[in-house]
């Protein structure tokens, strides 16, 4: 934590174009956050700067971009539109 808040306070921590919304933490010492990026190499980058200031603190990393499901319904059935003959 004490990385996380010298990262903040110098403005490295969350990336540039990246907003935190969430940041949980679990009984089992497992971490998650929900951002807002423009994108995945934005988000990225965050992760980086805080694998570079504590080394071996991350076991694994999962990064998923995720959209609402009320955006992505239509985006679906274009794709599937444009794959008809």
């Amino acid at each position: 934590m004490q990385a996380a808040q010298t990262l903040m306070a110098k403005g490295l921590f969350p990336g540039k174009n990246v907003t935190i919304l969430r940041w949980d933490i679990t009984p089992g010492g497992w971490g998650g956050t929900i951002s807002e990026a423009e994108s995945a190499i934005d988000v990225g980058r965050s992760i980086d700067v805080l694998r570079a200031a504590v080394p071996g603190f991350f076991k694994t990393i999962k990064v998923s971009p995720a959209v609402p499901i009320m955006e992505a319904i239509p985006a679906l059935v274009e794709t599937l539109e444009s794959l008809k003959p």
